[in-house]
């Protein structure tokens, strides 16, 4: 089982990056601290953690954490473990952060501070992937050099030889300058040459 099944994403995953990678360590040791957080570490996922601790006397600050795990943590950490995450170096250097604080914690020293470290990741690790994933979106829309090495490719065609076909040219050049605005005539005047 993937780490992330443990945690309810069971769609077919494998990591495409670094920042992937890094989100698994991170909900390995999430899981990690979880089991060992409510000393439950036989169980196989959130869900087998959350039925075993319906069962269990937890005192009143467990408890209120297990309720925040049930009514917010879980939906969230699925939504985590269901993101295919960029190729992002910060997004990854984030990740790795939450991790190290997290690990940090791992000595079990404070428990509080563990349930804090686990509560932090919940809150704030949603906001740093949307952020990369819009972030990586516009950064995949085609850029004017794209279009002009396009379009001077399509200048340079031996097929055009006629000054009529020449200056069609050229006017629809100039009109899809701003590209955004005059795709339809980039598409037809590439279809018209081809």
């Amino acid at each position: 089982m993937s780490i992330r099944q443990w945690f309810g994403f069971n769609d077919y995953y494998v990591p495409s990056g670094e920042a992937d990678i890094c989100l698994d360590n991170l909900l390995s040791l999430y899981a990690n601290a979880l089991t060992e957080y409510f000393s439950a570490p036989t169980v196989q996922n959130i869900n087998e953690l959350i039925m075993s601790l319906s069962h269990s006397k937890l005192n009143p600050s467990d408890k209120l954490f297990m309720d925040w795990l049930v009514e917010k943590g879980m939906p969230e950490l699925k939504v985590i473990a269901s993101h295919s995450l960029p190729d992002d170096e910060q997004l990854s250097a984030k990740i790795d952060y939450e991790h190290f604080i997290l690990e940090d914690e791992m000595d079990f020293e404070y428990r509080e501070d563990v349930r804090a470290s686990l509560i932090n990741i919940v809150n704030e690790l949603p906001e740093i992937i949307k952020a990369s994933l819009e972030t990586s979106a516009t950064s995949s829309e085609p850029s004017e050099d794209w279009l002009s090495s396009i379009l001077d490719e399509f200048r340079n065609l031996e097929t055009i030889i006629d000054e009529k076909s020449i200056y069609l040219q050229e006017e629809i050049y100039y009109k899809v300058s701003n590209y955004r605005e005059s795709v339809d005539k980039t598409d037809s005047l590439l279809f018209c040459f081809i």
